[in-house]
């Protein structure tokens, strides 16, 4: 069998071995058989594979949960929709709980260490640092009288409850002491135990910033396979490589996503450029244009490549983009709106500089200054809210509670004010940040001619004099695609890369 392209997202199957206490066997996850052979595959073609651990919590029974010794974690009052062409309102379903671990809960778990393979060192391979288990929690910060837990509905069609926060690979007998150990946990049963699992991943370094690889063309690499963790990061990969799959296939332009475009962009340039010996987390401090890739302008900076990618209709990319010409038609029309002065939101301006301040939002100068409301008026369809009731939310899971000794916490629906909450918080967003913003544009501006230089196929770093060995040794080994990419490998100079930026001038 032969394919054109083909994208390897494995997960944690590859080799994968499952670890509860000392006892080990083969899987890819609970329940399930590993991936055996491809690694060795891969590895035939020249690509370079290493090893990583992770871990997860055990399940338990919500039936067997007692509900009034746990405090409630509300979910969002007010969701929002993924899709911005979801007009219906939504209503948050979802109920979460909290409790901590106790003095009691740290006896067990020190006590059943002389089992645990993290430190009897049957596992040797690197692990989430942000993510650590509850032994290493426990161990490395002793001085704590406890840690916090969430409780989280697995989903609303079933019963079963994930212990975030108890990550672990403890014998199952310590697990079970350590869950009876916690307030609201004593009769709790255990359905499914915490594990370890340790699993081989290849080395991103030798991929493009498509997720294709550098040694094998048309073979893609997606998702825990390249060293990350989490599933938003394995999401984000399978996406960009499938489309870039394709595209090479029809002979088009690969999409690379700019750092100051997505936060994929942002992983898959990490991860290409710099690599990673452990599980790979996106957080937002990794992002230096975050105040740019916010929640509220994603489809302004992302729809423009749907478009061109055929995932969006001419008519629903038409209906976005009056959208923005509306958002902008109202930011400037606010420096026109003289706020008066005695207002209860301040006055003497411009509706603009008042809502630059930072204790100034734009649902209260809408509620002062009725013309502004009239500017960020709804339009054909609305987001909305709704309550959550943690009894509907038990019913639902078919788990029966006492709602009189239990804490209710009920959500009152809250009143849609006819104000589009998109256009508002965009509006806002934009001129709160715009001088933070306008910054980061500029930087943006000066550093785009690096990432527009492309450092052809198979250049040669032999040939240009004058840069550093460690310099000269990781270009060789990362093969950056641009100078932009080359100025962010971790060892190589700003010196050795204005050298090179001058050789490829040069050369052009």
């Amino acid at each position: 069998m032969s394919a054109g392209a083909v994208v390897v997202a494995a997960g944690t199957f590859l080799n994968g071995v499952i670890h509860v206490g000392m006892r080990s066997r083969p899987g890819g996850r609970s329940g399930e058989p590993p991936s055996a052979g491809l690694t060795e595959s891969v590895r035939e073609l020249g690509i370079t594979s290493g090893r990583l651990k992770t871990g997860t919590p055990p399940r338990i029974d919500g039936r067997t949960v007692d509900y009034s010794k746990l405090a409630v974690q509300q979910g969002d009052s007010e969701p929002w929709p993924f899709s911005f062409f979801t007009k219906r309102r939504l209503r948050n379903r979802v109920v979460c709980w909290s409790v901590k671990t106790n003095a009691e809960t740290h006896k067990h778990i020190l006590g059943g260490l002389d089992r645990s393979p993290l430190y009897t060192g049957k596992i040797s391979s690197a692990g989430p640092r942000y993510c650590p288990s509850i032994e290493d929690k426990v161990v490395r910060f002793g001085e704590r009288d406890g840690h916090t837990l969430y409780l989280e509905p697995e989903s609303l069609g079933n019963c079963e409850l994930y212990i975030n926060g108890l990550s672990t690979s403890l014998p199952y007998d310590v697990q079970e002491r350590m869950v009876a150990s916690i307030e609201g946990l004593r009769g709790a049963r255990i359905m499914r135990p915490g594990y370890a699992i340790e699993y081989d991943y290849f080395q991103p370094l030798q991929l493009r910033p498509t997720l294709e690889s550098k040694i094998v063309g048309g073979l893609f690499f997606a998702g825990q396979v390249n060293g990350t963790s989490g599933y938003e990061e394995a999401a984000g990969q399978g996406l960009l490589a499938g489309i870039n799959a394709v595209l090479g296939l029809r002979g088009e332009e690969p999409l690379v996503l700019g750092r100051d475009v997505a936060y994929i962009g942002v992983l898959v340039d990490d991860l290409v450029t710099k690599g990673t010996e452990e599980p790979y987390r996106m957080f937002t401090s990794r992002a230096e244009y975050r105040l740019i890739l916010r929640q509220d302008n994603c489809d302004e900076r992302l729809m423009p490549a749907a478009f061109r990618l055929g995932t969006v209709t001419a008519e629903r990319y038409d209906e976005r983009r009056r959208f923005w010409d509306r958002k902008r038609e109202a930011a400037e029309a606010l420096g026109g709106v003289r706020v008066p002065a005695g207002s209860a939101v301040g006055g003497g301006v411009s509706a603009r500089d008042l809502l630059k301040r930072p204790e100034t939002g734009i649902d209260g100068l809408a509620r002062e200054v009725g013309v502004i409301g009239e500017m960020l008026a709804l339009r054909g369809g609305e987001g909305g809210a709704g309550g959550v009731d943690t009894a509907d939310v038990l019913d639902d899971m078919g788990i029966g509670i006492d709602t009189d000794s239990a804490e209710k916490s009920d959500i009152d629906t809250i009143e849609v004010s006819g104000i589009d909450r998109h256009l508002a918080l965009g509006v806002e967003s934009d001129i709160k940040y715009e001088g933070f913003v306008r910054k980061q544009t500029r930087e943006i501006e000066r550093i785009r001619r690096y990432e527009e230089t492309k450092i052809p196929d198979g250049f040669s770093y032999d040939d240009i004099p004058g840069l550093l060995t460690e310099s000269r040794q990781k270009f060789k080994k990362i093969r950056p695609a641009t100078l932009g990419a080359a100025s962010r490998i971790s060892g190589a100079t700003p010196a050795d890369v204005s050298v090179l930026a001058m050789y490829l001038l040069k050369r052009k």
